[in-house]
């Protein structure tokens, strides 16, 4: 075999979308410990519960606070709300939420 045959490419088309997608995935994060930040969660829980929400791995924010976590029924209702924002979002597809949501979409139709 030749070097380089059978080599499969990203195209520019491609890496863009994958850029994409990992730029709203950290945007979801960001929003998520953002929105639990204000309603009064430490910093390093709030990452770590919109990591696990997001990633929908919500055993992983209990094995973060090591033994004798609570765990999300810890939670308020505010905070709850916005981990339940973050679970949607981590299971819809996040593309198509914005595809969904962009005008341009809907005004060619």
């Amino acid at each position: 075999a030749r070097k380089g045959e059978g080599v499969r490419r990203v195209g520019f088309a491609g890496a863009v979308l994958a850029w994409l997608f990992v730029m709203l995935y950290a945007l979801g994060v960001s929003a998520a410990v953002l929105g639990l930040s204000a309603t009064g969660v430490p910093l390093d829980r709030a990452f770590a519960a919109a990591i696990a929400a997001i990633a929908n791995t919500g055993p992983a924010y209990a094995m973060a606070l090591g033994p004798g976590g609570e765990g999300f029924p810890a939670f308020g209702a505010a905070e709850q709300l916005v981990l339940c924002v973050a679970m949607v979002l981590g299971r819809v597809e996040i593309l198509a939420v914005v595809a969904l949501t962009n005008p341009d979409y809907w005004w060619r139709r």
